[in-house]
């Protein structure tokens, strides 16, 4: 192929290129042409049929001119053939191409969504073993807050019974109860701390009855003028409520006594209940005094009070009339 036609071939390659349509028209003349060269086919075939068109025309020359007719118009097609199978060509191999190019590309496309599916399941795995952390540590916050409630809570009831431990305290010592014989001062201090604060924090924890006893005795050795370690007889304390009015007899029996009688389990108690109710008769006295071989002759006030402090919890706890339990 001369070096002309190669610049033409290229001219007319880059033209498709650039102008698409006229590959189509190429196509349509060779139709066109194909068509022309039937045409001339027919009417040669038509002519040759007669001897003397046939004569004629070989004399005057248009057999050959047709023929030659004929003849550029089948070479032409055959150029628009060729140039446009070469297109085509060209058209297939830049399709292979971008096909290729595309299949590498999905292949590209697949493997990262491999990968992507590869790290989506690494961290599912990863969120699981975090959810599976944050689940203990929730447990474990759980737990911490409610062990901080509880020590709050304890706390906060501590506190309460340590006010209403040193307020009573307070109004004792001030002589709020002072128109009361000591023993039945002590009784109601103690049935006061018992249904508050005091009660619901001592029915579990026994630090401040201690507390309580010795403060109680401190009170009775300053007012009333009775050492911490001395020896009173049981009777003398006893003798006390022989003084109170029938009003505060009346309120001691409603302090100590409940339905089911529980009283009677505890000594001291069940000797001050008698003393209420008997009076101040003392043959009746004597004969009913220290019928409980539980009840000691001496007692300090030390003595008194944790006695007096464990009888009223018991039968507090076993009417179920303790704070805590109610």
């Amino acid at each position: 192929m001369s070096k002309q036609n190669q610049n033409d071939t290229q001219l007319r390659d880059q033209l498709m290129s650039e102008i698409p349509v006229l590959a189509d028209k190429q196509l349509i003349d060779l139709v066109n042409g194909l068509e022309v060269a039937q045409d001339h086919i027919r009417f040669r075939k038509k002519r040759n049929e007669n001897w003397a068109h046939r004569m004629w025309d070989t004399l005057i020359g248009d057999s050959a001119r047709r023929q030659d007719a004929i003849d550029l118009n089948l070479v032409e097609g055959m150029k628009s053939i060729n140039a446009w199978l070469e297109y085509l060509q060209k058209e297939k191999i830049n399709t292979d191409r971008a096909i290729h190019y595309v299949a590498n590309k999905l292949v590209e496309t697949r493997q990262g969504v491999t990968k992507l599916i590869d790290r989506h399941v690494e961290l599912k795995r990863e969120v699981m073993v975090v959810e599976d952390r944050l689940e203990k540590l929730e447990k474990m916050l759980d737990q911490q807050v409610d062990a901080l409630n509880e020590r709050i809570d304890h706390i906060g009831s501590r506190q309460s019974a340590f006010i209403q431990l040193e307020d009573q305290m307070t109004k004792w010592l001030g002589g709020a109860y002072d128109r009361f014989q000591p023993i039945t001062q002590f009784l109601i201090v103690i049935e006061t701390l018992n249904f508050g604060s005091f009660g619901i924090y001592t029915d579990k924890n026994s630090e401040f009855e201690e507390m309580f006893v010795y403060k109680s005795s401190l009170v009775l050795q300053e007012r009333f003028r009775i050492n911490v370690n001395q020896l009173v007889p049981t009777e003398v304390w006893l003798n006390m409520l022989t003084k109170e009015n029938e009003q505060h007899a009346k309120m001691i029996e409603l302090l100590i006594c409940d339905e089911m009688n529980s009283v009677n389990k505890q000594p001291v108690q069940q000797e001050i209940l008698k003393r209420i109710c008997v009076g101040a008769d003392k043959q009746i006295l004597e004969s009913q005094f220290f019928s409980s071989n539980k009840l000691p002759k001496v007692l300090t006030s030390k003595r008194l009070a944790e006695r007096l402090v464990s009888e009223s919890k018991i039968r507090l706890e076993g009417g179920g009339f303790l704070a805590s339990g109610i």
